[in-house]
């Protein structure tokens, strides 16, 4: 790729990013929020999907968009870091994922991050936010997770009625305003088993 050409690097790392960049790498819970986002009818005939390297930036002012995965995979998600709550980090020496809780509110941990229950499961946290774009001019859906299967068990919260309608009896609504929401995922190998709130905030923009 000419982007490699002008890199101050070796020959033999020139040709290790010319692998990395010739890949498209997506998580298997990206790929299954994908999945079950683009199988809604109707909406689902009605949306583009597009891997985050080729997104075009200008986009993010003019579109309704759907960003899906971490940071690390998707860094657009940086662009609403100022209008979250909940925030997917990562712990470099673990290799793990965690959500920062900002402002706690009482009750709520400062942080939340995986854990293993005996003897194979696994507790996860996802967060699913609804957001306006930067010139308010159309809205923004995150999904996120602290590992490929909280991502996917977000995906199944936004895509469940029954879920969305639980959601809103608790928000006592009826349309639905702007919103983050963070959930603990259980699962036992592998499996995604459960996924309960933990906590919400609510905005007006």
């Amino acid at each position: 790729m000419k982007e490699t050409e002008s890199l101050p690097v070796s020959e033999d790392r020139r040709d290790d990013l010319i692998d990395i960049y010739s890949h498209n790498l997506v998580a298997f819970g990206d790929f299954r929020a994908a999945q079950r986002i683009l199988a809604l009818s109707p909406v689902g005939s009605l949306l583009r999907l597009t891997l985050s390297r080729f997104f075009q930036p200008e986009l993010v002012k003019t579109d309704n968009l759907i960003l899906i995965g971490g940071k690390k995979a998707n860094p657009w998600i940086y662009l609403f870091d100022d209008q979250t709550n909940f925030s997917l980090d990562y712990d470099n020496v673990s290799g793990l994922g965690y959500v920062v809780n900002r402002h706690p509110h009482p009750g709520e941990a400062a942080a939340y991050t995986p854990s293993s229950l005996y003897p194979n499961g696994f507790v996860g946290y996802s967060v699913v936010a609804h957001l306006t774009n930067p010139s308010h001019s159309g809205n923004v859906i995150i999904i996120t997770g602290t590992d490929s299967y909280a991502t996917s068990a977000a995906a199944e919260f936004l895509t469940s009625e029954e879920q969305l309608k639980k959601f809103q009896d608790t928000l006592h609504v009826q349309k639905f305003p702007y919103f983050e929401v963070l959930l603990k995922t259980s699962r036992l190998s592998g499996t995604s088993l459960s996924s309960e709130i933990l906590a919400y905030r609510t905005y007006q923009f």
